[in-house]
């Protein structure tokens, strides 16, 4: 296996190349302290180990007030792939830290869409 270092110049401004490689860094640094990259799944109410297959690049987005949206492939332990919805905030690199992360597809199959309400995305459960 090879071990990624993602690169990030301090107080750089943000963009979505340094979204990425902060999404890239937060999971490389939770597989180093805890082993894995692990997220509670709430549908099943189980801790899913993860590990990173990519960032969807065409679908990093910022989407409010220094509040930035991205969306990855994780490969699970339990043979799923999971497509997490990962919200990020910060004003440059320094201070870049994710704030939630939502399971949003199991093996391709949505737990909730996107709709837009007064210029504010919004998740939309079926």
């Amino acid at each position: 296996t090879t071990t990624f270092t993602p690169k990030i110049i301090q107080g750089e401004k943000i963009t979505m190349q340094n979204l990425a490689r902060a999404i890239e860094a937060f999971v490389e640094a939770d597989i180093n302290l805890r082993g894995a990259f692990l997220v509670i799944d709430p549908k099943t109410d189980t801790v899913l180990k993860l590990r990173l297959e990519k960032v969807h690049k065409e679908r990093l987005s910022h989407i409010g007030e220094d509040i930035y949206f991205a969306c990855a492939d994780f490969n699970a332990e339990n043979s799923k792939v999971y497509d997490l919805d990962i919200f990020l905030h910060g004003t440059n690199t320094d201070n870049l830290t994710v704030t939630e992360i939502s399971v949003h597809k199991e093996d391709g199959e949505a737990r909730y869409g996107w709709r837009e309400e007064n210029g504010i995305w919004v998740k939309n459960y079926n």
